[in-house]
C-alpha cells in the first residue's frame, strides 16, 4: 500500500492465481467538466496466462460502451509482467501504463498521459471481486472511471486465487493447478 493512507483489504499472495480466469466487467465514468459526457461499460474481462512467456498475463476485455447518447462494442487489452507478488502492467502496444502490486490489498498508483495525470486506486474485496478507480485531472480530461471486477461464477479457474483476509498473518498460496485431482 503506498502512502500508508489506508487500512489494507485482504492481502494477495498470489498474484498470477488471484487475476487467472474470467471476470464480469462493470464500468462507470464520471465526467466531472459538465459536459455531461457520463458512461457506463458492461462485459466481461480475461486475464490468460502464455505457456511460452511464465509470467506473463494477457488482460483482454470486450462489452458495450456507453458515453453520452453513444453506444457501441468497445475492448481493451493490457499486458501484466508478473515478478513474484507484483506486476508491470503494458498497454498492447509495449507501452508502460503502471505497477500493480495487492499483497496488502490496496494499491494507488499515478499514470501521466501527456499533460494530464491519472490517479488509480486497486482494491481487493474478497477472492472474488475487486475494483479500481481513476481519478483524472488535466487540461484535456476530467473525469472518474470506476469499475468493479466479480469472478465469472462458470469459469473452471475460480477456485485458484491466492487471497487471504486481512486479519490474517503469513500468506496462503492456493495451487494453480491440480492436474490429478486429489487434495
Amino acid at each position: 500500500m503506498r502512502d500508508g493512507e489506508d487500512v489494507a483489504g485482504p492481502q494477495v499472495s498470489d498474484l498470477v492465481g488471484f487475476l487467472l480466469g474470467g471476470w464480469r466487467l462493470d464500468r462507470e465514468i464520471l465526467d466531472a467538466s459538465g459536459r455531461g459526457l457520463d458512461g457506463h461499460f458492461s462485459g466481461a474481462a480475461r486475464f490468460t496466462s502464455d505457456d511460452h512467456a511464465p509470467g506473463l498475463l494477457r488482460y483482454a476485455e470486450h462489452g458495450t460502451l456507453w458515453l453520452g447518447s453513444n453506444r457501441g462494442p468497445a475492448s481493451r487489452h493490457l499486458t501484466y509482467h508478473v515478478a513474484g507478488a507484483r506486476a508491470r502492467v503494458t498497454f498492447d502496444d509495449g507501452r508502460y501504463f503502471h505497477d500493480l502490486d495487492l499483497r496488502e490489498g490496496v494499491w494507488q498508483v499515478e499514470h501521466p498521459c501527456g499533460p494530464d495525470r491519472y490517479y488509480g486506486r486497486f482494491e481487493v474485496d474478497d477472492a472474488h471481486r475487486w475494483r479500481h478507480q481513476w481519478t483524472v485531472h488535466g487540461p484535456h480530461k476530467h473525469h472518474i472511471i470506476r469499475t468493479v471486477l466479480a469472478r465469472s461464477v462458470a469459469d473452471p479457474s475460480a477456485g485458484r486465487v491466492g487471497v487471504q483476509p486481512a486479519a490474517e498473518q503469513g500468506g496462503i498460496d492456493y495451487p494453480r493447478s491440480n492436474p490429478s485431482g486429489s487434495t
